[in-house]
């Protein structure tokens, strides 16, 4: 065996924290403003940083598990922003930019509508999902992190095989 069982675990945890001060450095040391997609993965990697916290003092099946789903939901996220980015598809009307519309100000409340029509007109829209804003080596950082989910949920499950990970 390779690495120890809570060797895993905690790497796991640290590809979570990093990736998150990955971003929150991107954001307000190097002043690259992430869409509205870039932030609800934000809040799935809070997530699955807490559950993988809890797994490494506490490794039990189900926390696994809620971990792996979460995963799968970031990897599933993650994939949708890429396809809006490429354009194989539409993304949300609230990160596409354009003009305002009244279906993009629907479900906000009259502060939230009032500070996007304000934005629009100061010439400050949202970020925009379509478009590449942040690169690594040539390549958009939303590639970057939907193959690094999809390997990490794969080694994940190719360890807990092999190594039978300690999930009562």
């Amino acid at each position: 065996m390779l690495l120890s069982q809570k060797t895993i675990r905690l790497l796991i945890v640290f590809f979570f924290l990093i990736s998150l001060c990955f971003s929150l450095g991107a954001e307000y040391v190097f002043n690259i403003k992430p869409c509205i997609l870039c932030l609800y993965l934000r809040y799935i990697y809070v997530v699955i940083l807490i559950a993988a916290g809890i797994f490494y003092f506490y490794p039990k099946r189900f926390i696994f598990l809620i971990k792996l789903v979460l995963i799968l939901a970031a990897i599933s996220l993650s994939a949708y922003h890429l396809g809006v980015e490429q354009h194989w598809w539409e993304g949300p009307s609230v990160c596409s930019g354009g003009t305002v519309n009244s279906t993009q100000l629907q479900g906000l409340t009259n502060d939230e509508k009032a500070q996007r029509l304000l934005e629009h007109f100061q010439g400050k829209p949202p970020t925009q999902c379509n478009q590449v804003n942040w690169r690594i080596i040539g390549v958009s950082v939303t590639i970057w992190n939907t193959i690094l989910l999809i390997f990490l949920f794969i080694g994940i499950g190719v360890l807990w095989n092999r190594q039978k990970i300690s999930t009562e």
